[in-house]
């Protein structure tokens, strides 16, 4: 889609010249950067270029039997054109280790791989899909898509040149998932969006790649013989399914205005279209910035229908490579992980890791309603439940021990506002009731957090609670109870000691506030 590229900047002072900056707009999928400082310091030519789509081998190994003998046709759609330089006219990708997820299959297995290696010509895609793969796979549904970029390779000026890939691995969310049925034949199809800036000059190049996706089901009545033909091409102008998904997850983001000195950026975006944008970060070759979100019109706040401004950006699911950074970190930091696909996983795992015979607080929290723990934990009869003895106590005269019960449990149960990718936990809070057996008061301690609070830094996070988390739980209070919420006290956690004695799982869709 023309209107969803990663931008692509050079300051125009002469002192940041070699400066790239590259700006990437994201709905439901992810952008992937590294932090790698090392790429090609010269021109690197080559004697002839790769042919437009290559295979070298192609197999299938399924990990995971999503239903025992019955297969269906999958193929891979790739389509959209890079953002790149005046002057460059190709840009060649080697790709390796494509594979599909089966949803609800733990992350490090359930991939089938759908082609062993290949490559593909990026800008004969414009408004075309090119089929990748096309092979019979175990009937079910699958929820995520990955492969290698092994090389890139690009036309500039009539000279062939390597460029650095920034991105060596890219897993990719389906938005709502693929179903493969063995009755009919089934398609996905990637939307890509690389970035090739030249970081040299035109006499002497030297190119950097980075790029981002999203992935959306073709609708089964869409699906031709043709696009199960791989290497086949097909246009995509007038099909109204995909027209319905460049409506969706269309903006208008330009760059108005860019400086850099020594010790800031000011950046000037505006979004003309009829879409909030997320913007994930910006980067500068080596080192990766972030920012807040960008709604349709900078200039008014969103409010909820009680009027405090809320900033929605927050609640969007981060990339799995922001995951797998903020879940590295934690275990640094001495706390347990487990990353999960769903909800209902983490409520399978916490309930797993939960004992039987000690007693366990459930914090105030809409995770732990909205995925069925408060329920397990507190209804159920299958655990020693402190709010359920709480319920037998007399507030008016018995507040001491009901608080007694709450601040020194076995194991609490909760949730927090905020995870940094440096491993920080931030929670806010009201009365506070949870703060102390999250920090220390409690045996063990279980956070289940969706992936949508993921933030950059601890001043992200604090953002977060105060444009997000605290006037969405306002609403909540005044549509309940009829009385406004308060932000009185927040706990950040740098870790945990002893270690292991909290366990954070971390969700990949989003949940709570």
């Amino acid at each position: 889609m023309e209107t969803k590229k990663s931008t692509a900047l050079a300051a125009t002072v002469a002192a940041v010249a070699a400066f790239a900056l590259i700006i990437a707009a994201t709905f439901s999928g992810a952008i992937f950067t590294t932090t790698s400082t090392s790429f090609t310091t010269g021109p690197t030519q080559t004697s002839s270029a790769q042919s437009q789509t290559s295979s070298q081998t192609s197999s299938q190994q399924s990990s995971t039997q999503q239903s025992s003998g019955q297969q269906g046709t999958l193929s891979i759609l790739l389509t959209d054109p890079p953002c790149v330089p005046s002057g460059m006219t190709k840009v060649y990708v080697t790709y390796a280790d494509l594979a599909v997820h089966a949803s609800g299959a733990p992350n490090a297995s359930g991939w089938t791989v759908m082609r062993a290696s290949g490559s593909i010509e990026l800008l004969g895609t414009v408004n075309i899909s090119q089929t990748i793969s096309s092979v019979k796979v175990s009937t079910g549904t699958y929820n995520m898509i990955r492969f290698n970029v092994t090389g890139a390779e690009v036309t500039y000026y009539g000279k062939n040149y390597t460029a650095f890939v920034q991105t060596s691995e890219l897993t990719i969310p389906i938005v709502s998932g693929i179903s493969v049925v063995a009755s009919t034949p089934s398609a996905t199809i990637i939307d890509i969006s690389p970035t090739v800036i030249n970081t040299g000059t035109q006499a002497i190049p030297q190119f950097i790649i980075t790029s981002a996706a999203d992935a959306y089901p073709v609708p089964s009545a869409a699906v031709t013989v043709q696009q199960q033909q791989e290497g086949s091409q097909m246009s995509l102008t007038g099909l109204s399914w995909w027209q319905t998904i460049a409506q969706a997850s269309t903006a208008h983001l330009s760059v108005v205005s860019a400086s850099l000195n020594q010790t800031y950026l000011n950046l000037k975006v505006t979004n003309t279209g009829g879409s909030s944008i997320h913007l994930y970060g910006v980067s500068n070759i080596g080192r990766t910035i972030y920012m807040s979100t960008l709604t349709q019109d900078s200039d008014k706040e969103g409010r909820t229908e009680f009027g405090l401004p809320i900033d929605d950006g927050f609640s969007k699911a981060a990339s799995e490579e922001r995951i797998q950074k903020a879940a590295a970190a934690l275990r640094k930091n001495g706390f347990e992980v487990e990353v999960v696909s769903t909800a209902a996983e983490a409520r399978s795992h916490v309930k797993s890791i939960l004992p039987k015979d000690k007693a366990i607080f459930t914090a105030r929290s809409e995770t732990i309603r909205l995925s069925g723990l408060d329920d397990d934990i507190n209804g159920s009869g299958d655990y020693v439940s402190i709010r359920q003895q709480m319920t037998k106590l007399d507030r008016a005269t018995q507040m001491d021990e009901i608080k007694r019960l709450s601040a020194t449990p076995d194991v609490v149960v909760g949730s927090v506002h905020a995870v940094t990718e440096d491993g920080r936990l931030v929670a806010g809070s009201a009365s506070g009731s949870q703060l102390g057996p999250y920090s220390s008061g409690a045996g063990k301690a279980i956070f289940v957090v969706g992936s949508q609070k993921i933030v950059p830094d601890l001043e992200t996070g604090l953002r977060r609670i105060t444009n997000y988390s605290y006037p969405k739980e306002d609403a909540r209070m005044r549509e309940q109870y009829k009385m406004p919420s308060a932000l009185l006290k927040i706990l950040i956690l740098n870790g945990d000691w002893p270690a292991a004695r909290s366990t954070v799982v971390l969700i990949r869709e989003p949940i709570g506030f």
